[in-house]
């Protein structure tokens, strides 16, 4: 059996041991606290007893029953949790038997054995691209053998080879096989103590505040212990973050010696592979999902959005050029760092699964190959795949509200709209990304004279990775500036290969500060140069020179851009009480006091109603509700309650604001490219 072949790391035995450690440590305070709450209990009981038997007048009753509920309350708080069981929502989930699909249970059962585990108790179907284990859980499940569920998502078997599909379930019984997951499931339940004791009072709190609205003597006593409570929900936050952060390392253990089990199944390869086209798959999956959100207005829902998936995926694949094997793209880990220019190295403590990389790197570094791969869609292992993803597909758009009975979108009208889509929302090839996620410098174009270049020299690989350079540094900015205000859990990190701690922030920023200029100062260069040779080609071509009016046009736009964004921030700090429980004369001075702020965004409004994109950016919906609240003067809150019909057609204006400012700057944008591409067509 794999299981016993594959050792346990000096490392994952580490992180074992300070997992348990910091069990063990949490389970002695509890039982502190709760001898102390026993103890505790037992002398209010005895005082109150006490002092009702020796001075029985009315109010030594009263106190008497309060030292009574003082002790009981504390001791209460700390056992509730026994009491609470822990069940996964399965709402989402098909579960699927033997008899439906009986090559797939028999290629599971094979994998089962090689490993040396159990057959999961039971297995479901999802729509997502993952796989997992679960159990149900409660206090006593600790203690007691659980059997532990399988869950497939369809969205990661469309997109994976049979043997891929092989050493991800391999990963998955890795798990099955390993003790810790033990520990893992100790760990769950503490954290489900802790939880229940920190935020699941409601219960508790209507109990206790039931014994206060029968007399003032017992709220006296109830303050103490909730006093008391407080005190201890401080002690089981740090108890939290001390036991989480131990096995948050020892999890990460874990993921590798499963992928050291599955290596040991199928070779280190598939498993490589599976996992580098995780993130495509998902985006794939999003994307088609995403298409479909924007057909909800004219009732349009997916026949098998899986199908849709695999389309996207594949037409992603081929935008970015990716090598495609068996009908799947093959990425490498350089396709999937190679936008990511961050040089900030911080260890997450709090993740539990480690970095792409690292999970790579240590695959490869078990340089285990098999031979006889089976390359074909891992989707050949179901006995009715189409009617599976049907059925699948049912169950997500099932959860979509519709105006009217929706009707199925052809697969063929689905790849036509989403290229169309594709086409209309991402820029000519000709850029090569160079746009994508940057918007253009802007700089006096007075100045800009006309003087070739050469196109390729404009757009490389070199420019292009220099503004997804300037995206990293900005984050990194970020980070670090959380860094230098406390904001992170951490004493030390790494920046550009050097090591620095958590006082030394101020002047790692500064170094940022400096990258960024020099950065930018390089981009608005390339910037300028791409005006200078696209005007060179407009003046060649003898156009109706468009060039100089489409940046201008679109500079105008980029300064009037953060006023708007700005007046649209203001405007929802303003009306902040509409969610909250808000006195009447608040709510009407408030009202008043965002008078002034939407008056502006309702000019926003119309400039933007009346701009060329507006036709092709918007639905009915919008054009619907913006016609009617810029109709006239509303009022929102009436003599005790909100206008609750007017107060939505605001809501729904205040939310769809945003994203018409940027789509009109995107359409500029496009506009200007779109031009341009044109120059060089007919060059």
């Amino acid at each position: 059996m794999i299981k016993n072949s594959v050792g346990l790391s000096a490392e994952f035995k580490s992180q074992t041991v300070k997992a348990i450690g910091s069990i063990v440590i949490f389970f002695l305070v509890y039982l502190l606290l709760l001898a102390a709450s026993i103890a505790f209990a037992g002398v209010c009981m005895y005082g109150g007893l006490m002092l009702i038997v020796s001075y029985p007048k009315f109010i030594t009753i009263m106190v008497g029953i309060g030292l009574a509920i003082l002790g009981f309350l504390v001791f209460a708080f700390l056992i509730k949790f026994i009491f609470k069981v822990s069940k996964k929502d399965t709402s989402n989930l098909v579960e699927i038997k033997k008899e439906e699909e009986p090559a797939l249970f028999e290629f599971i059962s094979k994998i089962v054995n090689e490993v040396g585990t159990q057959f999961p108790k039971k297995i479901f179907l999802s729509s997502e691209v993952n796989a997992s284990v679960f159990y149900n859980s409660s206090f006593w499940s600790m203690f007691l053998p659980i059997r532990k569920n399988l869950v497939i998502g369809m969205g990661l078997v469309n997109t994976l080879s049979v043997e891929e599909f092989r050493s991800v379930l391999a990963h998955e019984f890795g798990h099955f096989s390993q003790k810790t997951m033990k520990v893992g499931s100790f760990v769950y339940n503490v954290n489900q103590i802790i939880y229940n004791m920190l935020f699941e009072n409601s219960s508790y709190t209507a109990f206790i505040s039931s014994i206060s609205s029968v007399s003032g003597y017992f709220a006296f006593f109830v303050q103490i212990a909730v006093n008391i409570v407080r005190a201890v929900q401080s002690l089981l936050k740090w108890m939290y973050s001390f036991i989480n952060k131990r096995y948050m390392a020892l999890s990460r253990e874990m993921e590798f010696h499963a992928d050291e089990i599955a290596a040991n199944v199928t070779g280190f390869s598939p498993l490589k592979s599976g996992l580098l086209r995780l993130n495509l798959a998902e985006l794939s999956m999003n994307a088609a999902l995403g298409f479909y959100e924007g057909k909800i207005h004219s009732n349009e829902r997916s026949k098998n959005v899986f199908a849709e998936q695999s389309f996207v995926m594949s037409y992603l694949a081929a935008k970015d050029a990716f090598p495609i094997q068996n009908g799947l793209p093959q990425l490498s880990i350089y396709d999937i760092n190679k936008f990511n220019r961050s040089r900030l190295v911080v260890e997450n403590q709090w993740a539990s699964h480690p970095s792409m990389e690292d999970r790579i790197a240590r695959l490869e570094q078990t340089g285990i190959v098999k031979e006889n791969q089976d390359g074909r869609n891992a989707t050949v292992l179901f006995k009715t795949v189409d009617e599976t993803q049907a059925s699948l597909t049912n169950d997500i758009f099932n959860r979509v509200q519709y105006a009217e009975t929706p009707s199925n979108l052809d697969f063929d009208q689905f790849q036509q709209q989403y290229i169309e889509e594709a086409a209309n929302n991402n820029f000519n090839p000709l850029y090569n990304q160079y746009y994508d996620n940057k918007d253009v410098s802007v700089f006096s174009t007075d100045s800009i004279a006309a003087k070739e270049h050469k196109i390729e020299d404009l757009f490389s690989d070199e420019v292009v990775s220099k503004s997804y350079e300037l995206i990293g540094l900005r984050t990194d900015k970020i980070s670090v500036t959380q860094i230098l205000n406390n904001e992170a859990d951490l004493k030390t990190f790494d920046y550009d290969g050097k090591k620095y701690q958590a006082s030394e922030a101020a002047s790692v920023l500064e170094v940022i500060d400096k990258s960024i200029k020099a950065t930018e100062e390089d981009l608005k260069i390339n910037d300028e140069n791409i005006l200078q040779h696209f005007l060179f080609l407009e003046a060649k071509q003898a156009s109706n020179c468009k060039l100089l009016l489409c940046y201008k046009e679109m500079f105008d736009y980029d300064s009037k851009f953060e006023e708007m964004m700005a007046n649209y921030d203001r405007l929802v700090q303003d009306l902040y009480f509409i969610g909250a429980s808000t006195p009447y004369d608040e709510i009407r001075s408030g009202f008043a006091n965002a008078k002034q702020q939407e008056d502006i965004l309702k000019t926003h409004i119309r400039s933007l109603i009346t701009a060329q994109f507006y036709a092709k950016e918007s639905d009915k919906d919008m054009k619907e509700n913006f016609e009617k609240y810029l109709s006239q003067e509303w009022v929102y809150f009436g003599v005790d309650a909100y206008y609750d019909d007017r107060l939505i057609m605001l809501t729904k204006a205040i939310n769809q604001f945003p994203y018409l400012v940027r789509r009109h700057y995107f359409s500029l944008k496009k506009e200007l490219l779109d031009y341009q591409a044109m120059l060089v067509e007919k060059s």
